[in-house]
Parts: C-alpha cells; structure tokens; sequence
C-alpha cells in the first residue's frame, strides 16, 4: 500500500491518473491508521472495500457477473457485503471506463432488456433509480430493442415516464428532463439527414415530452417545480427545437410545429410569471395544441383567469367553448 507514496500520480497518463486518485479515494484514510491496525482489526474491512471498488470501476467488463455475485451474496446471508457492493455497482465514477478496459458491452442495452422483466426490482429501490435514470435514457438505446423485441414505440420512453410520475418532486426530476430532451434534439438532427419523416415522429415526442411536465394537475402531481432552475433551459431547447422543425417542415406539418411553438412559448411565460406579451396565429390552432398537452379532466379555470388578466379574452373564450371532437386522436 505504502508504494503508492513512491512516484508522482501526475506523472501518468491521464486515464490511469484518474483511476489511481479514484482508488486512492477510498485508501487516503488508511494512511493515517497504524500499521497493526490496518493488518489487524480491519484488515478484513480494508480488503472487502478495496476489491468491491476494484470489481465495481471495471463495470463495464463485468456488468452482467456483478449482480448475480450481490444476488448470490444475499442469498448466503452476506447482506452487509452485498449492500455495499450494490451501492458500488450503481455509483457514477469519474473514471472513462472505456479508455481505461474497452468498450466492452453498451450497458444500456441490457440494463433495459432486464428492466423490462423486473430483474432490477431487487436491486434498485423507487428513489435509487430515479437518481440514476439520467445516465440510463437514449432513444437510439429505446428505439433499437422495442424493434427488436416488437415493442411498441416508445415503449421504454413511457417507462421513465412513469417513473417520474412515481416522485414528482424528486430533486433529479429536471436533470432527467434535460437528458430527455437532449436526446430528442439529437435524434431529430441525426435522423433529419437520413429521413424526413422523423420529424412526425418529433413532432409526438415534444408533445408528450410537454404533456408530462406542463399539465394541469395538482402540485402533488407535476412534474414541473418553479424551485428547479433548469426550467428556463427547458422551455428554451423546447421553443428552438419547434423552430428548428419548422423550418425544415412544410405545409400542415410546418404549421403544427409554428402553433407548437407559439403554446410552449405561452406556457413559458404562465409558468415563469414573466410579463411578456405573446402572440396568437390561429386561436383554433392553439386551442386545440393546447388541449392536446393537457389531455382530458384537467382543471384549465386557473389558466383561463390567466388568459383573461393578459388581455387574451378571446383565446379563452376560445378554449372554454372548445369542442373536444376535433382534436386528434392522439395517444398521450
């Protein structure tokens, strides 16, 4: 252990720097013990930690074995070795994996494969997979095996969904979000180049990206929190992607992308209490982008007394007379 003393870490490359303080982490206040206690009393927690740590940064390559070492473990009645391997295996590490032992596996692939059966269920508790579940979605990930599993598209999109559903005022709500969104501008501008059909499919992902974090709901319910800072981000990257898809759209599709963006545009500033004016291309069609979000049985009376305030009386009237046959039949 004392070796580690006898050379400068900034002398290696920068990935094995990295993964020597990573490891040097977790031993820094062995240094500090006395030889005997080291080699005596805690010796056999010295050891367990270091090579739960040593299993858990090589993840990547091991990513299948691990849990079923912690499922055996539980199994043997060694619950307090498996706890501590578990947290391990779920913890970011700043260590590039990749570099450090190859790419060996895309671990996103089997980790929602295994999801989709309850496999994690054992692992992961409610309030441990939302505090994950950032580094864990990918549409390109998604769309891959609902095709080859012949699920339905945007199966595993609605999973985590769902799950934010289950902790609306998680404190990693809005980090999700972001990384959702990020992933709907990246898959719309890769795919746009191939083919551009995808932006129908764009079109459906921001509306229920929108329907999940702009409902009218209680606010026991939403997922949207005035308290998180990255909601002027959101509305920001929702607003410029609608602008992005309009103008490489045309026709009715180039107009349902401008009345998106004109109801974002107008849900940003009722939400963000901004005094900005908006304005209104067709009142029909925003009533009924509008009412497209916010999906049946929501209470709209808070926004119309809104709507009114801002002098926007007869978009109101509008949508308070609104017949709800002519909106699409579109599943949120």
């Amino acid at each position: 252990m004392n070796q580690t003393l006898l050379f400068d870490p900034e002398t290696l490359p920068l990935s094995i720097r990295q993964y020597h303080h990573t490891l040097n982490d977790d031993i820094d206040g062995w240094f500090h013990l006395e030889p005997e206690d080291v080699y005596g009393k805690h010796r056999h927690d010295f050891y367990l930690g270091y090579l739960i740590h040593l299993l858990c940064v090589h993840k990547n390559v091991l990513y299948m074995l691990i849990p079923m070492v912690i499922q055996w473990l539980r199994e043997e009645g060694y619950d307090y070795i498996a706890q501590a391997m578990n947290y391990a295996f779920w913890q970011d590490t700043d260590v590039d994996l990749e570099v450090l032992n190859g790419n060996f596996l895309n671990k996103l692939g089997p980790f929602w494969q295994l999801y989709n059966i309850g496999y994690w269920n054992k692992f992961l508790n409610a309030n441990q997979l939302l505090s994950i579940l950032h580094s864990k979605v990918n549409l390109q990930t998604f769309n891959a095996i609902e095709n080859q599993n012949g699920l339905t598209r945007g199966h595993f999109l609605n999973i985590v969904y769902s799950l934010l559903k289950q902790d609306p005022q998680h404190p990693n709500i809005n980090t999700i979000l972001v990384t959702i969104l990020t992933n709907i501008v990246h898959y719309t501008r890769s795919e746009l180049a191939r083919d551009d059909s995808v932006l129908e499919h764009t079109n459906d992902l921001i509306l229920v990206f929108a329907s999940r974090w702009l409902a009218f709901v209680p606010d026991s319910e939403s997922l949207y929190n005035s308290l998180y800072p990255e909601n002027k981000m959101l509305f920001l990257g929702l607003t410029n992607l609608c602008q992005y898809c309009y103008k490489n759209s045309s026709g009715k599709l180039g107009e349902r992308f401008r009345n998106l963006k004109e109801t974002i545009n107008m849900l940003r500033i009722y939400y963000l209490c901004s005094n900005e004016q908006f304005e209104i291309s067709s009142y029909k069609s925003i009533v009924k982008t509008l009412l497209t979000i916010q999906g049946p049985n929501v209470n709209i009376d808070e926004f119309l007394y809104w709507l009114e305030d801002t002098g926007h009386s007869e978009l109101a009237q509008n949508l308070h007379i609104y017949d709800d046959s002519i909106i699409d039949d579109f599943n949120i």
